[in-house]
């Protein structure tokens, strides 16, 4: 909360209180610390290009089989292997972002709050209030999917509930109170 301080007007007014801008406490503050989430980003991108792999292998394996079945598409009954390529592409496509949704790009720690940038450019401010609360669901190992060990966290604050697959101690786990 901002200190008052008695003012003296030279009108012949009793002093007032007049609000500053920034307390001394707000501008003693630490600059906020950026974590950037390269163990997440990295296990995300290759999750999506196994996906990738194996949803090419399935089409390949179900054109190969399409073309050398009587009356597939080497018949009049092309358009629908058109529309099955495209559905195909659709899912391909889908698949592949929703494995890079859970990892944020960077988690910024501020004294009142966490901030997440999400993949695609959003970012969620969670304060650090009595609200605020996380939770490990899984710690993932380094392994080939990642260089560094993992976790996937769930972020609760103010009844938003968010769950990310980030580096080992790239979030704080705990309550506001313990963070603040």
């Amino acid at each position: 909360m901002a200190e008052s301080h008695p003012v003296r007007i030279s009108r012949g007014g009793p002093p007032r209180a007049v609000r500053g801008t920034a307390t001394r406490a707000e501008s003693e503050l630490p600059p906020p610390e950026q974590r950037v989430n390269r163990g997440g980003t990295q296990r995300a991108l290759r999750t999506g290009f196994v996906f990738l792999f194996a949803m090419v292998m399935v089409y390949a394996i179900l054109a190969a089989y399409d073309r050398s079945a009587p009356g597939g598409a080497s018949s009049s009954a092309f358009v629908g292997f058109e529309w099955f390529t495209l559905f195909a592409g659709l899912i391909a496509v889908g698949g592949f972002l929703f494995a890079l949704s859970p990892a944020p790009r960077w988690v910024e720690l501020r004294s009142d709050s966490i901030v997440v940038k999400g993949r695609f450019g959003s970012s969620r401010r969670f304060p650090l209030d009595a609200t605020y609360a996380t939770s490990l669901i899984r710690r993932l190992p380094a392994g080939w999917l990642s260089s560094e060990p993992l976790e996937v966290v769930e972020v609760r604050s103010q009844g938003v509930r968010r769950t990310y697959l980030v580096e080992t101690g790239l979030i704080p786990l705990g309550d506001g109170a313990s963070l603040g």
